[in-house]
């Protein structure tokens, strides 16, 4: 990462940091680093295929289906963690 990356991501989780003080900056700090390793191609989004992967990396086998049967879900108001 360069210098002028870094002081941008530093911008930003300050900025963060002000708009939810419920968190310190460090942890701002580790939720992004933690959310880059899942955005695997920069876009700012996890999209279908990088959710698949993040299961995958916890170890869970997950269809391709499972992901757009969630979004789907989502987007007519239902809560798939509901009972």
């Amino acid at each position: 990462m360069t210098m002028a990356e870094m002081e941008k991501h530093m911008k930003l989780a300050r900025a963060l940091a002000k708009r939810y003080p419920i968190f310190t900056l460090e942890q701002i700090v580790k939720f992004k680093q933690e959310f880059d390793e899942f955005d695997l191609d920069g876009s700012g989004d996890i999209d279908k295929y990088e959710v698949m992967q993040m299961f995958e990396k916890f170890g869970e086998k997950v269809s391709s289906a499972a992901p757009s049967a969630a979004s789907v879900e989502e987007s007519q108001g239902h809560d798939p963690h509901s009972s």
